[in-house]
């Protein structure tokens, strides 16, 4: 894998790879642009082709071709070394054949099977003319690869095998069942939709009942879960989409497969789907690196709402800004963008925060008591887990004026819901706690990546640390990781800016930087660990827990010991 790695570095240069993306400006030996991944006017985003590296100085942002593309396309350190290989026209060459091998045997299988659903369905006019039905242009059904399942038990396992396939292969792909030692299709009857990962590879399938006459069949099945396909990992079109996510900066989530299509085909391309699972937070996280807001466009019926409601919350507590589009009741998006493509295009435009969206829903109500206690129980619980203490004080007041009620209620009411979803958080008792204990990790990182770039500095200049072994053994000691697992996880960080920085000022002494800063490093994951300790501590003494009780005074007293010791050498070490 390293190997390969170097390759593509000897091959491609950082600036060419940069600029196929923004346009970048000559800056001395450099190159400059505004940055990719945050709005700004004037340039702080540089490129060093001397060091194969990019760093923005407005947002923090750094690395090499690799974690530019991870950034600019949404995809993980695997995708875009295919995509940078693919560019290179460099081999990928993976040292453990086994499990590798046996995934790009399925990756071609169901490729094949992809293009054999496509070939069948142009074979099927009564196919084609539901989806014709539905909305779809041919263009449209061309450029998302929909096809055609036959209703028949061995088609598509006959064809496969007849190309090389074995049976336990497409068994693995999710393309068949066994039974009694014999293989058939998992789909059929169905209308097709492909599921790709975030370049675009097919993993998996979504299959539309179409003809079935069987009540107890599912109208939609997907793939099992596989060695490629986690129903929690996808969304489907992120790999359409993610362009358009990012220069929107919003991402619209809705259910189905033809909600999502039919978004794309009105020109609205920033449109992702859940394909009937649940909103995970590895869905969240896969949106959050590409925009700050979420607006959800579920079905107007109940089960879309309910769908909904978890997905405000989890989002909220993800840290995104979160809007709603009102549907008519029971009527998907699919079906309102078909019979007015421009009601689709103004709902996205005029999407209400979460808060406003359901205060506008109350309006409805006549009853002014009904009204006040529907908005404890739905707007309140949503306000609890915005994280903006800003926020939280606007949409207070928001919800006061609309209800004519004091603040002060409506505050108290906030209070009880945001330590009813904490509670299962010990040491997590308020947000002030939370706010303290996300700092606490940034100050230990901070640190850390200073460290990593003074080494850096070091073995770049030739310049020798005496006791380097020792250093990295107190970090691994005091951090519980080995050392090129804490580096590699800081490769996308700030390293880049830090480098520049000692450049422009080089440690006159760098042992005795490293040393204090080690030292510093020492000190904070010591005070956070006796902060957290304490909390623990308090947390059962709430409980009337006993044995915790004592379990944790023995561990504060430890703990304090311990700090005690590293605030000494700290002092020896200053004379």
């Amino acid at each position: 894998m390293s190997t390969t790695v170097d390759q593509i570095k000897e091959r491609l240069s950082i600036a060419d790879l940069v600029s196929s993306y923004i346009k970048l400006e000559k800056s001395g030996k450099n190159f400059k642009a505004r940055c990719p991944f945050h709005n700004e006017k004037t340039p702080s985003f540089f490129v060093s082709p001397e060091r194969g590296s990019y760093h923005c100085f407005g947002c923090n942002v750094g690395g090499d071709i690799f974690s530019f593309v991870e950034a600019i396309e949404g995809v993980q350190f695997k995708e875009a070394l295919k995509i940078l290989a693919d560019r290179a026209g460099v081999p990928i060459v993976i040292e453990s054949d086994g499990e590798m091998k046996g995934k790009e045997r399925l990756y071609r299988a169901l490729e094949d099977a992809l293009s054999l659903y496509e070939e069948t369905l142009t074979k099927h006019p009564r196919a084609r003319v539901y989806l014709k039905d539905r909305g779809l242009t041919d263009e449209t059904i061309h450029s998302f690869h929909i096809g055609y399942a036959l209703p028949e038990w061995n088609f598509l396992t006959s064809q496969l095998t007849a190309r090389g396939f074995r049976g336990d292969e497409l068994l693995r792909a999710g393309l068949s069942i066994e039974k009694d030692g014999r293989y058939y299709d998992r789909f059929r009857g169905r209308i097709m939709f492909p599921l790709a990962d975030h370049t675009g590879r097919v993993i998996a399938f979504s299959g539309r009942v179409f003809e079935n006459s069987d009540p107890n069949v599912g109208k939609y099945i997907n793939s099992p879960e596989t060695l490629l396909f986690n129903k929690s990992h996808v969304l489907y079109a992120f790999d359409k989409a993610k362009g358009a996510i990012r220069e929107q900066n919003t991402c619209i989530l809705v259910e189905g497969q033809m909600d999502v299509i039919m978004s794309h085909q009105a020109g609205v391309h920033h449109a992702v789907g859940t394909s009937g699972t649940a909103l995970s937070d590895h869905h969240l996280t896969l949106i959050s690196r590409l925009a700050d807001t979420l607006i959800i466009a579920f079905d107007g019926d109940e089960a879309g709402t309910s769908a909904s409601g978890r997905s405000i919350g989890a989002a909220l507590l993800k840290g995104f800004d979160v809007k709603m589009i009102r549907l008519p009741q029971g009527r998907d998006p699919a079906e309102c963008i078909k019979s007015d493509p421009s009601f689709w295009k103004n709902e996205v435009s005029s999407a209400l925060h979460i808060v406003y969206f359901y205060l506008r829903v109350l309006e409805d109500e006549p009853n002014i008591r009904t009204k006040r206690k529907k908005a404890e129980e739905i707007i309140i619980p949503y306000i609890a887990k915005i994280k903006s203490k800003v926020d939280q004080a606007h949409f207070v007041g928001e919800v006061a004026k609309a209800l004519r009620l004091p603040e002060e209620p409506l505050w108290e009411s906030l209070r009880q819901h945001v330590e009813q979803y904490e509670k299962n958080i010990p040491y997590l008792k308020n947000r002030e706690t939370i706010r303290r204990t996300e700092k606490l990790h940034n100050f230990e990182e901070k640190i850390i990546s200073k460290i990593i770039a003074l080494c850096a500095w070091c073995k770049k200049n030739h310049v020798s640390l005496k006791e380097s072994a020792s250093y990295i053994e107190r970090i691994e000691t005091f951090l519980g990781e080995k050392w090129n697992d804490i580096s590699n996880r800081f490769d996308n960080r700030n390293i880049e800016k830090l480098l520049f920085e000692i450049e422009t000022m080089p440690p006159s002494a760098p042992d005795v930087e490293l040393n204090e800063l080690v030292l510093n490093l020492e000190e904070q994951v010591t005070r956070s660990r006796l902060w957290k300790s304490t909390n623990d501590l308090k947390y059962a003494e709430e409980k009337k827990d006993d044995k915790m009780i004592e379990e944790k005074i023995k561990e504060c007293q430890h703990i304090s010991k311990t700090l005690d010791q590293i605030v000494k050498r700290k002092g020896d070490s200053s004379k």
